[in-house]
């Protein structure tokens, strides 16, 4: 048995995650580094490298365990020059650090797959060359706060999960950070975070949850609690078919609330992958955007890119003007500016006002349109928006591909993300247009006013 045999014996998985010719690939890497390091020690003779070394080294490359390894205690270099696996890892040169982040837990369906998300990040970051170490920190739901004292924990959830990121990023000196949350609070703390702590950051929103029966989202849930309050109004049926519908799959509820908002705006500062934000959470697009992201955030390590050089002024305003298109929830005024101040950057509510002003309003997505997340990611989502608004944003700014919002649009374009995509709109019998009004046929600006005076003391 050859040493990939054994490899693929060792780890049954493997082949449904890479192709033999990248293992192989690696395998022929592993022996030449092997070599120069052995050269490196002083070593000039012919060594001989163990086959277990080899498998071992190719295996745990593709897997979480090797992020283990160079903690280990050195071997010996034995009188026969075999070079041990665990020397061979401690002593190399210093590899790539990457801190991979999630609000994964069984609190609410929101963040039930993160864990999922950040296996598929640590894949992309050993595909490139460097090590990831998986963190959590579990947050809560909105939803689930509601109608008792828990509602005043969740708020100040969003500190404590920032708080604790910086913990775990200041304890070891990472070269860059991963981040995944798809919910109300998270995503805001996630992002204060990465602007707070300031190396190199992707985040990856998880997603939006399917459609429950008649493409009803989560909302129901008041009108059932509603009807449970009154005299025969509601059967235990009724009450029993919602808990086992209402939130049909992990991801965010799939209207334009905090959560689904929050999303876009990661994506709209330039946080996230291009088209990330809202993706059906379960669909293979969300895997293909985490391995993505564990191999792009490693490239933006050795680039030096920074949140801080991301998130610019002109990056905030740019969001904001998505927001007032998309017809976003009016917390992203509490959250956007907390985000900014971890910058230095003051974003003034008047700043909302007259973006509002001059912004077609394009999104017919629940609760203040007809239609839902997922069908507005179909319709093509945040890059659609950002295209059909071209001439009201900054696209010069920089965004985590290492890339200009208008190189990103050109590209996704060329990639054929609008048309790959459309199909599953008309699944449901729509047309872009019926969920992301064209610019031109539009009759409403913005989507929020702020008050001021007496009105809103």
């Amino acid at each position: 048995m050859n040493t990939i045999e054994k490899i693929y014996t060792n780890y049954d998985g493997l082949l449904e995650e890479f192709s033999e010719e990248v293992i192989q690939s690696r395998y022929a890497v592993f022996y030449e580094e092997i070599e120069e390091f052995a050269k490196s020690l002083g070593i000039r003779e012919k060594i001989q490298i163990s086959e277990s070394l080899l498998s071992h080294a190719v295996l745990d490359y593709f897997t979480d365990i090797s992020r283990l390894k160079h903690f280990h205690q050195a071997k010996h270099i034995n009188s026969l020059k075999v070079i041990s696996y665990e020397t061979y890892w401690l002593l190399r040169r210093k590899p790539i650090q990457i801190l991979v982040e999630d609000v994964y837990g069984d609190s609410h369906p929101g963040s039930a797959h993160l864990d999922a998300v950040s296996r598929q990040v640590v894949y992309g970051v050993f595909e490139e060359g460097a090590f990831p170490a998986q963190f959590h920190v579990t947050d809560i739901c909105d939803g689930c706060a509601q109608g008792h004292d828990g509602m005043n924990m969740v708020l100040a959830s969003r500190e404590v999960i920032c708080d604790m990121l910086e913990i775990h990023a200041g304890f070891v000196p990472w070269d860059g950070m991963v981040m995944s949350s798809s919910c109300d609070k998270s995503i805001p703390a996630h992002l204060k975070a990465a602007a707070r702590i300031n190396i190199p950051t992707i985040f990856i929103p998880g997603g939006s949850m399917r459609p429950g029966p008649n493409q009803t989202t989560s909302l129901v849930a008041g009108d059932i609690s509603l009807r449970q309050k009154r005299k025969n109004e509601i059967t235990p049926e009724e009450i029993r078919n919602y808990k086992l519908t209402g939130c049909p799959s992990v991801g965010a509820c799939t209207f334009l609330g905090t959560a689904s908002t929050m999303q876009c705006m990661a994506e709209a500062l330039g946080m996230a992958l291009p088209g990330n934000a809202l993706v059906p959470a379960t669909m293979r697009d969300l895997t293909e955007y985490s391995r993505k992201a564990g191999k792009q955030v490693v490239r933006l390590a050795k680039a030096g890119i920074t949140p801080s050089m991301i998130m610019t002024k002109e990056a905030f305003r740019n969001a904001i003007v998505v927001h007032s298109a998309i017809g976003g929830s009016t917390n992203a005024l509490i959250h956007l500016p907390a985000i900014a101040k971890e910058l230095g950057i003051e974003l003034d509510p008047e700043l909302f006002n007259e973006i509002n002003r001059k912004i077609p309003h394009l999104g017919n997505v629940n609760p203040s349109g007809k239609h839902l997340t997922e069908s507005f990611w179909f319709a093509g989502g945040i890059p659609m928006v950002q295209v059909m608004l071209k001439d009201h944003l900054d696209l010069d700014v920089l965004t985590v591909t290492g890339k200009t919002l208008g190189e990103n649009l050109e590209e996704i374009q060329r990639d054929g993300f609008f048309e790959r995509n459309i199909g599953y709109l008309h699944n449901y019998g729509l047309e872009r247009e019926d969920v992301i009004t064209p610019v031109e046929t539009t009759k409403e600006m913005g989507s929020i006013a702020v008050l001021k005076g007496n009105l809103a003391p």
